[in-house]
């Protein structure tokens, strides 16, 4: 058959005219005793007929198209799936590199962190060192041991305390700088779900603690049971349902 696209559309429009004379024949037709509706059935027959010459009209155009498409993704096929896994390669290498200088930057705060931990605690230490000086050379002052100058020292020592402290409390690890930006390639962490134990689900949904739509019933086995059971179906929250549908067999 043409695949020229006018002898195609014109092709069209003429099957369309006769679907659309016999839809609304058929669309005011009554069937009100049996000859009518065997007469129905010889015209079901004639649209059985009709829709296999519409579709094999189809086929004979589409099927070249298809062969043809299938033969150009077939040849294009093998470099996509290079270039995929070529893409797939980087990512991984790009994310191997930015876990190492994830875990880099986190080790380099870990002893940043650790230097100024054991800074404070040597500030904090020669504060109280100092403190305690103060306090003793105080009492051997209140004891009349002591002169001018001990109690300049006091003052001296509180005062360098004091400093200390501050300085303690002031002391926090320096600053590490994460990974550099890379322009154009980005990081993010994606979830999933993995279900570990399907009946611990079941027994959430039954209870309450999940939400009914995360359990979904499986429609094609439940159909299999509905069409091999019928009526006798028995499973708690289903119900077979019949349904008659009308066949027409036409000649070959």
């Amino acid at each position: 058959m043409s695949t020229d696209l006018t002898t195609i559309r014109a092709e069209a429009d003429r099957e369309t005219g006769r679907a659309a004379e016999l839809l609304a024949r058929y669309q005011a037709l009554e069937i009100r005793d049996h000859a009518t509706s065997v007469a129905v059935a010889e015209e079901l027959k004639t649209i059985k007929a009709a829709s296999r010459e519409i579709a094999a009209k189809e086929d004979a155009i589409l099927s070249p198209m298809k062969q043809a498409m299938a033969e150009v993704k077939a040849l294009f096929e093998k470099p996509k799936s290079l270039l995929a896994t070529a893409e797939r390669t980087l990512k991984a290498k790009v994310a191997e590199w930015q876990e190492a200088e994830r875990r880099r930057v986190e080790e380099e705060r870990r002893r940043a962190e650790e230097l100024a931990r054991k800074e404070r605690a040597r500030l904090a230490a020669e504060a109280e060192k100092a403190r305690r000086e103060a306090e003793e050379k105080a009492r051997k002052l209140a004891e009349g041991e002591g002169n001018a100058r001990t109690a300049a020292a006091v003052e001296r020592l509180e005062q360098k305390a004091q400093d200390l402290e501050l300085m303690s409390a002031m002391t926090v690890a320096p600053p590490v700088l994460g990974p550099s930006k890379v322009e154009g390639v980005s990081t993010r962490t994606t979830w999933s779900a993995e279900v570990m134990d399907a009946m611990a689900l079941i027994r959430a949904v039954a209870e309450g603690k999940a939400p009914p739509h995360l359990v979904s019933p499986n429609m094609t086995e439940l159909n299999k049971l509905a069409r091999a059971m019928k009526e006798h179906l028995a499973i708690p929250g289903v119900r077979a349902v019949p349904q008659d549908v009308v066949s027409v067999r036409t000649a070959l």
